[in-house]
């Protein structure tokens, strides 16, 4: 089980997640890969290079084919 906050409307919001959908590996390489379509994937993005995805359609209030970014911890 994963604990998740994320900006709400007025306040953090907190949410339990079930183990990610997949990790995010960045590696050092210029060429990168592009894409205009996540699906219904949501990438979150931390401040010190945390990421991972989860399915939009298991977390209701997620949006599909976004990504997330928020400082998680200090």
């Amino acid at each position: 089980m994963l604990g998740l906050c994320r900006p709400g409307d007025s306040e953090w919001t907190y949410m339990k997640m079930k183990k990610p959908e997949s990790k995010v590996m960045f590696s050092g390489s210029e060429a990168g890969a592009f894409t205009r379509d996540i699906g219904n994937l949501c990438i979150f993005l931390g401040d010190r290079s945390e990421a991972f995805c989860v399915s939009a359609t298991d977390y209701p209030g997620l949006h599909p084919n976004s990504v997330y970014f928020g400082s998680f911890g200090s």
